[in-house]
């Protein structure tokens, strides 16, 4: 019986959940024992912004259902 399974891309990444965690520092460019240079630090806040996790708004009181008697 053949392998009828497609090939896959050796370019596309892995994604970090099946690396190992020098695999993942490595790859993020940074050291595991000494973390980013200040220089480094600097570039990526003015490129990508500050290291924050998108908060959802809470939904607004007025759509929240009142409390039953």
């Amino acid at each position: 019986m053949t392998d009828r399974r497609p090939p896959v891309a050796t370019d596309t990444p892995m994604p970090p959940y099946v690396l190992t965690v020098s695999e993942v520092v490595g790859a993020a460019g940074s050291d595991a024992s000494t973390g980013l240079s200040v220089v480094e630090a600097e570039i990526r806040l003015t490129s990508e912004g500050p290291n924050e996790i998108a908060a959802e708004k809470p939904p607004s009181s007025c759509a929240r259902p009142t409390p039953s008697r």
